[in-house]
């Protein structure tokens, strides 16, 4: 991360997709700033991306997420993140075929391929990561 973002905007958790996260602490979400800016984008899609997880298992991964995970989750001001239906954040896309084009990457493997700008899609997937593991692994 570059100084840009605060200590506020850091993943806190250092757990593996397998590990139960803590279950009761407290999950800033990225601001839309930070989804937005281009080297942040870019440790996103490299944690993702290391998760190992298909195009088609991360709509399952998603929704499990936000149903089990207990703790709070907030906007950066404090405000509690109203929890989403992962079916109206990837609509139509049973297949999940955004997944499989956000995870592409470029002919050098190490960007991606794509820049989305679906904040609410990126949001989850920051979340996810915020959670399991730490972005800039």
């Amino acid at each position: 991360m570059d100084d840009a973002h605060s200590a506020a905007d850091q993943p806190h958790s250092h757990s593996s997709p397998n590990q139960n996260p803590n279950p009761k602490r407290s999950i800033i979400l990225a601001s839309q700033m930070q989804l937005e800016d281009r080297t942040y984008y870019v440790q996103l899609w490299r944690a993702v991306t290391r998760l190992s997880i298909s195009r088609r298992a991360w709509r399952e991964r998603l929704a499990d997420m936000l149903r089990d995970y207990e703790g709070e989750l907030l906007y950066a001001l404090g405000v509690p993140y109203q929890i989403p239906f992962v079916d109206d954040i990837f609509g139509n896309d049973h297949d999940m075929r955004w997944m499989g084009y956000y995870l592409k990457a470029d002919v050098s493997g190490n960007h991606p391929l794509i820049i989305s700008r679906h904040l609410e899609r990126l949001r989850l997937l920051d979340l996810y990561v915020r959670i399991y593991q730490d972005i800039s692994e």
